[in-house]
């Protein structure tokens, strides 16, 4: 194997609203490598819940990814092994470069169906798709149920392949656009998100690398109904990140809420 990646993840929790203690959530996940670079497993670990999943690939003569599986099993404590739905991804290529990505479910029959069917599966009836670009950038994601599209992510991109807009939608209904503006240097400034079932909009500010640094939620008048600011450090330890988000109402002296989260990544080869 190529390698593996290992991300600890803890998060505290401090409503000052409440008056509620620190809450501590824990997070591991480790994936494991090929010698292409693909992704062969994943193991997540959250308190005494384990999932994991097994990956397959297979390549066209120039090296594309054509196919994966994904075959997902999961524990709770010392209780049975699960055996989640198997995915299957199906990339196909233009004559640019550009890929189609489908991936559909397969579901496992139990033991007892099985008896005299020689087809062990079944294909469910939800299918996702994603269109690329030919540098990998996601067009459109979508998805079906049979052959009708009920969801659907587009992504508007400028000529240099910045992104622009993001639009979730069913039909002709949208639930929520998202918009980006960049500076002069081409380095993302801000981003506005709408939501059709609310009034207020939520507004991001990001640094010259693109770390987001603070929001707001506006309301119709144009007034701010609740704030963020995002703190980062931990950068003087290799592999170790620390990312506080602040959370306050329309007073921005007044703190309400505090979560932080403490990401450690640990590679090998």
């Amino acid at each position: 194997k190529k390698g593996t990646a290992t991300i600890k993840t803890e998060c505290f929790v401090q409503n000052f609203a409440s008056g509620e203690k620190e809450e501590c959530k824990n997070f591991e996940t480790t994936r494991y490598y090929g010698v292409n670079g693909e992704l062969d497993s994943k193991v997540s670990k959250q308190s005494e819940f384990v999932s994991e999943s097994k990956y397959t690939h297979e390549f066209d003569k120039d090296g594309r990814v054509v196919k994966r599986t994904k075959k997902e099993t999961w524990t709770m404590g010392k209780g049975p092994t699960n055996t989640r739905t198997t995915l299957v991804w199906e990339y196909t290529y233009d004559d640019t470069g550009a890929a189609t990505v489908v991936c559909k479910e397969i579901e496992e029959k139990k033991e007892e169906e099985d008896a005299g069917d020689p087809d062990s599966a079944k294909e469910l009836l939800i299918v996702e798709t994603w269109k690329l670009d030919s540098a990998g950038r996601v067009l459109k994601y979508s998805q079906s149920l049979g052959a009708v599209e009920n969801y659907r992510v587009e992504f508007k991109r400028d000529e240099k392949g910045k992104l622009l807009s993001k639009t979730e939608a069913s039909g002709e209904l949208w639930h929520s656009k998202e918009t980006f503006t960049y500076r002069d240097d081409g380095t993302l400034k801000e981003s506005e998100m709408l939501f059709s079932s609310l009034v207020d909009r939520f507004k991001k500010q990001y640094d010259s690398v693109g770390l987001e640094y603070a929001g707001q939620m506006v309301n119709k008048d144009g007034k701010t109904t609740r704030q963020w600011t995002v703190e980062r450090s931990g950068g003087t330890v290799p592999g170790l990140d620390i990312v506080t988000y602040k959370i306050y109402g329309a007073d921005p002296e007044k703190l309400e809420m505090s979560v932080r989260y403490m990401v450690e990544t640990t590679t090998s080869k």
